[in-house]
């Protein structure tokens, strides 16, 4: 029999604040604060947290950046030095035996002075930053100076330094005036800031996360660290085990209690030495509630209190919340020995990971308003995905993003900060990553969502994509053979070596590292094939190979792939003036994903739709294109199960306002694929597919259980009329896909018009119906009818009206606007067959009529 064992730390860390700590003072330094450029000028009034751009914007020395153009009139800006300060008072810290200045995040090369004494020189955006100012600090009037050196000067610097150019992609140093200078691999800083094709190059300057004053007597306790080391088959039981390591003033004999839940476990007596101490105490849990990932189970959370005591009195305490899970990456060869599987297990149960990747949703990081991670996490859950890969060309993220993430049950694939280039290889640049590493590891460990860290995003298979001969490289023909060797040698050091030892170290050897995305294997750098790794899947879009190749290049575990669909209307209204709501104006030109981004979609579009005239009318054709590439690609991945564990789109949001391949738009708007989300990644899916004149229907169940219950399939014209039905009870086991249904495409229409026909697949049980309707042509190619459709208000939940939508004749991909916008329903983008009725819930306030009126919509027959 094997237990879960549970470790739980609590730790004292030099870098951050993380504790609910009920004896530790804390004032958050958030006002007061002015800036200006270095030695330059008047004082103006800043936003901490924040950056300078979004600080000269509020005082109205820049225009929108978002606009328009109008970034390319701020690329002065992080050419500069710039300046903060404030004053403020701090009575606790004065009176307390230790203070600390805690900066969590600081962009990027800043000096630091309290009270004209020299605190901090940071050198690393990802970090947070401490400084102990017991010695420093006044009960009223203390002067904080925060400056900041040109991330740019320094950059070009530090490329100067090092003495050899890293290539990459995707840094815009020509709009940014340096030329072909890549400097941004030098720096750690977010990738994108530097220019991607998913935004602008906007590098910021500034506080962009909190300041914040602790204070504390006699002792501390920072962080608490759970994980979990075996599991019982069935199980029963949980054994906790904690290591508290507490920093005390004095020493002498301490008491820790640990609560777990509603019960306190256990106060245990310790005697203590002056300044860090660690304690390690266990103890079991009976009948333990695990997290589980979305649509697998509850992701259940439990409450965990540690408290530090002396003589009757409380002198710290830390708590939060814990899930209790396994985690492990299982890549198995083959029994051909032809390829290795790649799948995530949770609580040693297979999980088929359904989700997309995240990029940060801010280009002047420090405004991001708060409500925007709860709608993106939640969003992703409401569409049955389960995980979100953290993009290695962002950030590391807010701790309440995490908090969300466990909370929804939506598993996060963690990168590292790098991607798509070189880094250095100096002694310098590797002792800054990994307190970076370990800093934030250590902050984010305890959140069950985190399932894998991996070390990059596409650095190592484009620098030696084919494997064989270094000519044929990406970058490595940017050198002669002793440079490659070098930088093939720093690459190996960091990816496979350092990162790899951190993760085990700072996880106590609980958590999958895996050293690249895309990866074959373990130092198997060729261009990614399909029967081992994880793949990156581009050649439908980069080189625009036909959207239906998805069906046939599956591989073990889909990372990232993905079309773009232009957001609606609504979303461009903000960011583009009234003259240029045409496909390739300069702003649609401007604030585009990819080269020449627009026509790549427009032939995607003309592919498989009528390519309409008006614009807007392009935007809703993009994105219906958009969703059903992004259908087919998961639909065929899931098909593909037990082969293929995993199907990541790219990306679920933007981080300025962009035509790209993302779900939901800079502005909060689901696009067509995100609704079109919902049935591809639901528990149950029945799923037809042609290929040649083959129709299969397969069923594929991500259920723990078995299956039981009846596939029923019509063929019906477009107004409703049954041709053919025919029906069979099926079993379907847990974790699999099931050809259910093989047949001649042209034996089963039986003369019937492809044009004016679809397949209606159902499939019903005691508790779950699922449905899915495949047409037997290109939608360009069908016969669509003109259908009546009728909304009727239900009533009302809230703010929210309840929509009863229904049809006559089908209604192919009918896009409902609620007063123009589209992208805020709890459905949309939906195809509506006669004799149905689907109710959706808006947003929506007035009269019964009053809705009605303001409710118009769009179907593909109209194009």
């Amino acid at each position: 029999m094997k237990k879960i064992f549970i470790k739980s730390l609590i730790l004292i860390s030099l870098f951050f604040i993380i504790a609910d700590a009920s004896a530790t003072d804390k004032l958050k330094i958030d006002s007061g604060w002015e800036f200006r450029q270095k030695n330059l000028g008047d004082w103006m009034p800043a936003k901490v947290p924040g950056v300078v751009q979004t600080d000269l914007l509020i005082n109205k020395k820049i225009k929108d950046p978002f606009y328009g153009d109008n970034y390319l009139s701020i690329q002065w800006i992080d050419k500069l030095d710039w300046e903060y300060r404030t004053v403020f008072d701090a009575p606790d810290a004065e009176k307390n035996s230790n203070a600390r200045l805690v900066f969590e995040g600081l962009d990027c090369y800043a000096t630091v002075t309290l009270n004209g004494k020299q605190i901090l020189v940071t050198d690393n955006m990802f970090r947070p930053w401490t400084a102990n100012v017991k010695e420093i600090i006044k009960p009223k009037g203390n002067v904080l100076l925060v400056t900041f050196k040109s991330p740019t000067q320094q950059g070009l610097q530090q490329l100067s330094d090092f003495g050899l150019r890293l290539h990459g992609y995707n840094e815009h140093g020509v709009t940014g005036g340096i030329g072909e200078n890549e400097i941004r691999f030098f720096q750690r800083k977010p990738g994108y800031q530097y220019g991607w094709d998913l935004t602008p190059r906007i590098i910021t300057v500034g506080i962009w996360r909190p300041v914040i004053l602790e204070s504390w007597n006699e002792g501390h306790i920072e962080d608490l660290y759970a994980y979990t080391e075996s599991l019982e088959k069935d199980y029963s039981k949980a054994s906790i085990g904690t290591r508290v390591t507490a920093s005390v003033d004095t020493a002498g004999d301490y008491t820790i209690g640990i609560s777990f839940g509603d019960d306190k476990i256990k106060e245990v007596q310790k005697t203590l030495k002056s300044g860090e101490n660690v304690i390690e105490e266990s103890f079991t849990v009976n009948k333990p509630e695990l997290w589980w990932p979305n649509g697998a189970g509850k992701p259940h959370l439990y409450d965990v209190r540690v408290t530090l005591t002396r003589n009757g009195k409380e002198i710290d305490s830390y708590s939060r919340k814990m899930g209790i899970r396994t985690t492990s990456l299982k890549r198995v060869d083959d029994a051909d020995g032809k390829g290795t599987s790649f799948g995530i297990e949770i609580n040693y149960k297979p999980v088929f990971c359904k989700g997309s990747s995240y990029v940060p949703s801010e280009v002047l990081l420090g405004r991001e308003d708060p409500g925007i991670f709860e709608h993106i996490v939640k969003s992703v859950a409401d569409v049955n995905m389960n995980m979100l890969r953290i993009w290695g060309g962002g950030i590391y993220e807010s701790d309440h993003f995490y908090d969300l993430c466990d909370k929804y049950g939506i598993m996060v694939w963690h990168d590292f900060m790098f991607a798509c280039g070189m880094y250095p290889d100096t002694k310098e640049f590797y002792d800054n990553v990994e307190m970076e590493a370990k800093q934030n590891m250590v902050r984010l460990r305890n959140h069950p969502s985190i399932v894998l860290w991996c070390g990059n995003n596409e650095v190592e298979v484009p620098w030696n994509p084919y494997g064989s001969t270094w000519e044929k490289s990406k970058w490595q023909h940017f050198y002669n053979k002793g440079e490659v060797a070098r930088l093939t040698k720093g690459m190996e050091d960091l990816f496979y070596d350092q990162l790899d030892r951190y993760v085990k170290e700072t996880y106590s050897d609980n958590m999958p590292y895996w050293p690249s995305s895309p990866l074959p294997g373990y130092k198997m750098a060729v261009e990614s094939p399909f029967n081992q790794g994880d793949h990156h899947y581009w050649k439908i879009w980069h080189a625009r190979h036909p959207v239906d190749n998805f069906n046939t290049n599956v591989g073990r575990f889909m990372s990232e792939y993905g079309v773009i669909g232009l957001p609606e209307i609504a979303s461009m209204k903000n960011y583009t003036p009234e003259k240029d709501f045409w496909l390739n104006s300069p702003t649609m030109e401007i604030h585009n994903g990819s080269a020449k981004g627009n026509d790549v979609v427009m032939k995607y579009v003309s592919d498989r739709f009528k390519v309409p005239e008006s614009f807007e009318n392009k935007v809703y054709v993009s994105q219906i294109m958009q969703g059903e590439a992004m259908v087919i690609a998961m639909e065929a991945h899931r098909r593909n199960m037990p082969w293929c564990q995993g199907s990541l789109i790219w990306q679920i949001n933007d981080c300025w306002p962009s035509n790209t391949w993302s779900g939901i738009d800079f502005y909060g708007y689901w696009k067509a694929m995100h609704y079109d989300m919902r049935q591809a990644c639901a528990p149950v899916l029945v799923a037809p597919y042609i290929h040649g004149d083959t129709l299969d229907v397969f069923v594929v169940s991500d259920l723990y259980k078995h299956v039981k219950g009846t596939l029923k399939i019509t063929l019906m014209d477009f107004a409703g009329r049954k041709l053919k039905s025919d029906s069979k009870k099926i079993s379907i086991s847990p974790m699999t896909s099931k050809k259910v249904i093989a047949t001649s495409v042209k034996s089963f229409l039986n003369g019937a018009n492809k044009a004016t026909n679809l397949l209606l697949c159902e499939f019903t049980s005691s508790n779950m119906n699922a449905s899915n309707i495949l047409y037997f042509d290109l939608t360009k190619n069908l016969q669509l009818p003109k259908p009546n459709i009728r909304f009727d208000v239900k009533g009302f939940e809230g703010d929210e009206a309840i929509i009863s939508v229904s049809t006559d004749n089908l209604a192919k991909n009918i896009m409902i606007k609620y007063k123009g916008e589209a992208g805020r329903f709890s459905d949309n983008f939906f195809d509506l067959l006669p004799g149905q009725s689907r109710d959706v819930k808006i947003m929506a306030k007035g009269t019964t009529a009053e809705i009605i009126d303001d409710l118009t919509y769009i179907t593909m027959d109209q194009m």
